[in-house]
């Protein structure tokens, strides 16, 4: 059962310095709350990534993107990683 960041890089084999809870998970920015966990999907019309800012200041506790969608990504203190398929991340976290 995930219930923080560290799970989550324990799962993905990411490098996170920080351990924030983890609430639910969402794939629209606009349903995040405090300690949810983003994921910027890639869709048919829309890259999720750019909503990652967005679901931050939502109150997300970490947002999981495409690697190269965000320049912001992979600093280990970011809220904001980079994963190389988000739809698989949330696959495996489910």
């Amino acid at each position: 059962m995930i219930k923080n960041t560290q799970d989550i890089a324990n799962f993905l084999g990411i490098d996170i310095k920080f351990n924030n809870h983890i609430k639910d998970f969402q794939i629209d920015s606009r349903q995040v709350t405090k300690n949810s966990l983003f994921f910027g999907l890639q869709g048919s019309k829309e890259d999720g990534s750019k909503y990652a800012d967005h679901a931050l200041k939502q109150g997300a506790s970490l947002a999981l993107i495409k690697k190269t969608s965000n320049s912001k990504a992979n600093n280990t203190q970011s809220k904001i990683q980079s994963v190389k398929d988000p739809a698989q991340a949330l696959i495996i976290l489910a």
